[in-house]
């Protein structure tokens, strides 16, 4: 009798081992899956289409668009082509001002676009924007405190002969730093119409561990407080 009462404690404690490891394990395979879209966000709360506020062509981008939500760091300012029209009116999927990272001197294989960055004000879970290059493929990374979360290759020069912008960007994902390398010899990248959503909620998966930890808890007391009734009967 007490042998099978010593093996029935052993199942139960087993069992709530088991239970404790699947909701440890729903915990860190609950995160949401990573995607690249191809079209701009239709529902946004936050956006920079460069034409909030007007600057001088070709001045570095930094904090300019920073009530907007999004500061810079290496493109620059860019309302006119050289023919004194919009340049923005040139490209398909552009509206007014646009920004971008271009040859200064002229093309040259040892004067090519260097990458640039965008900083969110706040962590976003999503983003898009207009991008047009006469490149190949583009690096587009997403950082989020400073630790790479995502990568994607982006051909922004797919429609290169037909002056059409292509769309990208991050979804699924938490992050607050956009960095884009352009192609080597690329003569310049433009792009337009920034579009992001903020984060809802910015809670580390593991912050949840202690509630887990507390149920593992409460079962635990349960079924010690059962064990000392069945023995207080016995």
């Amino acid at each position: 009798m007490g042998v099978n009462c010593h093996m029935l404690k052993i199942k139960r404690m087993g069992a709530s081992i088991a239970l404790g490891l699947v909701l440890v394990g729903s915990l860190f395979s609950s995160g949401a899956t990573a995607a690249t879209i191809s079209t701009q966000l239709a529902t946004f709360d936050g956006q920079v289409n460069f034409n909030e506020v007007v600057l001088p062509e070709n001045t570095p981008l930094t904090n300019q668009f920073q009530a907007q939500g999004v500061t810079f760091n290496g493109p620059y300012y860019d309302p006119r082509n050289g023919n004194g029209q919009p340049a923005s009116n040139l490209i398909d999927g552009f509206s007014g001002a646009s920004a971008g990272n271009f040859q200064r001197f002229g093309f040259s294989f040892f004067n090519h676009v260097t990458p640039f960055t965008f900083l969110f004000e706040n962590t976003v879970d999503e983003f898009s924007m207009a991008g047009f290059s006469n490149g190949v493929l583009t690096i587009v990374d997403a950082y989020n405190n400073g630790s790479l979360v995502e990568s994607a290759s982006v051909n922004f020069g797919e429609f290169l002969f037909s002056n059409r912008s292509v769309a990208f960007g991050f979804t699924g994902i938490l992050f607050d730093e956009i960095r884009i390398a352009p192609p080597a010899f690329a003569a310049s990248l433009r792009f337009d119409d920034i579009r992001f959503n903020e984060a809802t909620s910015v809670v580390p998966l593991p912050a949840a561990l202690p509630l887990y930890g507390a149920g593992l808890a409460v079962m635990g007391f349960v079924g010690w407080r059962r064990r000392r009734k069945a023995a207080g009967v016995a």
